[in-house]
């Protein structure tokens, strides 16, 4: 009884979730995987209702299939959040697509009676395995990004999301080997609340944090133009200005928020809401990559450095290497550093 007031409440809340999100006035990448997650999780709920509450056996086959989806998509949201300019690509679709068509194949042939025939055990380990991989990746994407987030309300949101994933890992592992076989009627009660969870805590994402904070809704004071400085943050900005344009510190390679704090001589909450808040900047990089590609863009399109090469630029204005360069220059320049020079030098040689 207990485990149908969880279930059903908690589908109806997130198809009502997801159909707000789908009728709503912006449908960015972040909404609609929200969305799709939430319809996922809610065919989970209904598919699974336990004997005397469960749905037509045709109904529950759709339903099954509509849910498998749900860890893939957990990802992508996961990584849509933390991860600013994200953009599914090829990987994440292949890497989607085959979960979905193995988990999808293992219910069909349950479904159609062929389970003798079919290899349930080794494609249940490897969808188990695929899980965890996918849930670490998150949780290691999630936790490494925390230093340069700038965004107060999203470095909650990934202290919150690590945690929650240790929690499900935890609970799911203990259920699998330790409470399954002493215990049956545990593991579909302990599934249903972790799904509740789920709905729950997106449920109060989408109302509690603000919506460009978590990349629903990007605001100006977020979208990487200056805004006007708050007298109280007057000075910081001033001694920011000295040591990033007079004194170059962006050509320091590593450099990292603690470390401009540090030299700033403030706390380093204070210079996070200058860059974030006042310079609308919502991580570290891209407020480096302001400075370190307009000083590269300098050299490179300088006759007189012609021989100077692309590497030495790099490295002299910060980057590590080559290749995190030329990423960078991309993402700003839709170019690459090679082509911005042949380009520049051609329009020097017609002048």
């Amino acid at each position: 009884m207990f485990e149908v007031l969880i279930r059903f409440p908690a589908a109806v809340l997130a198809v009502v979730m997801a159909l707000l999100i789908a009728f709503g006035p912006a449908k960015p990448l972040t909404a609609r995987i929200a969305g799709a997650l939430l319809l996922s999780i809610a065919a989970m709920l209904l598919s699974t209702a336990p004997g005397p509450i469960r749905l037509p056996r045709d109904i529950v086959y759709t339903l099954y299939i509509l849910s498998t989806p749900i860890v893939p998509l957990i990802w992508w949201f996961g990584l849509s959040i933390v991860s600013d300019g994200f953009k599914l690509k090829w990987m994440h679709w292949i890497l989607f697509s085959f979960y979905v068509v193995l988990d999808s194949a293992r219910l069909i042939a349950i479904f159609s009676g062929n389970e003798a025939h079919f290899p349930g055990e080794l494609v249940g380990n490897l969808l188990w395995g695929y899980a965890y991989g996918l849930m670490i990746h998150l949780f290691v994407v999630s936790f490494m990004g925390m230093g340069e987030d700038l965004v107060n309300s999203r470095r909650i949101f990934r202290v919150v999301l690590a945690f929650f994933l240790i929690a499900v890992e935890a609970t799911t592992l203990a259920i699998g080997h330790f409470w399954s076989a002493s215990n049956p009627g545990l593991a579909p009660l302990l599934n249903t609340s972790i799904a509740a969870a789920l709905v729950l805590g997106a449920c109060l994402g989408l109302l509690r944090f603000k919506a460009d904070a978590l990349s629903f809704k990007i605001s100006a004071a977020n979208s990487g133009k200056k805004q006007e400085i708050d007298p109280k943050f007057q000075l910081l900005n001033d001694r920011l200005d000295q040591l990033m344009i007079g004194e170059q510190l962006y050509q320091e390679q590593g450099l990292t928020i603690k470390r401009l704090a540090d030299q700033m001589q403030a706390p380093e909450h204070q210079v996070r809401a200058l860059i974030n808040q006042i310079l609308g900047f919502r991580n570290f990089s891209s407020f480096l990559n302001t400075y370190r590609i307009a000083y590269a863009k300098d050299r490179l399109k300088d006759i007189s450095q012609a021989n100077v090469l692309v590497l030495t630029i790099a490295m002299d204005a910060g980057y590590a290497s080559l290749s995190s360069f030329n990423r960078a220059f991309r993402d700003c320049e839709n170019e690459t550093p090679s082509d911005f020079r042949s380009r520049a030098f051609g329009i020097a040689e017609r002048e």
